[in-house]
């Protein structure tokens, strides 16, 4: 049986993918030992160009237990945190892109958790919150780096 965290997971990276151009959406952190391997996992064609547009989605903190009972049930308090690499573009304004996707992204999972509560794996959440927007270096690649919080609250069987 999969965790509450792989289901609540795969219904993030899930709904996603639904955002049209959004690059490439991995349920985890991608690590990279050369830059091969960070093309390998950052890199998707977007109208015909290869660029860096790739997200991660992963748990950030360990999920705070505010209440157990003796059949087994437990509210955990969890954290998502979906981070996004766009490749840097002036000519092309790739700031913009990266934030008008981050917003849709927030859109997406918000109107999810109202209508669905992302499915049923959640109590309730959010909504999300853009903590960073910001150029970063990586693998000798300058990008743009969008950090997405979301705040979840679960309660099912320990």
């Amino acid at each position: 049986m999969a965790s509450a965290w792989a289901a609540i997971v795969a219904r993030i990276v899930a709904k996603m993918n639904e955002v049209p151009n959004i690059g490439l959406v991995h349920d985890s952190t991608r690590l990279a030992m050369s830059e091969q391997d960070f093309l390998g996992w950052a890199r998707v064609d977007i109208g015909g160009d290869a660029r860096i547009r790739t997200w991660m989605v992963t748990m950030e903190d360990v999920p705070e237990v505010s209440w157990a009972t003796l059949d087994g049930m437990v509210d955990w308090t969890r954290r998502a945190s979906i981070k996004g690499l766009f490749q840097v573009e002036d000519a092309q304004g790739s700031e913009s892109t990266a934030m008008a996707l981050a917003e849709a992204v927030c859109a997406k999972l918000d109107t999810d958790l109202a209508a669905t509560r992302l499915a049923g794996t959640v109590s309730f959440g959010g909504p999300c919150r853009i903590i960073h927007n910001e150029p970063r270096l990586f693998s000798f690649v300058l990008a743009h780096y969008i950090e997405i919080e979301l705040a979840l609250k679960t309660t099912d069987q320990r």
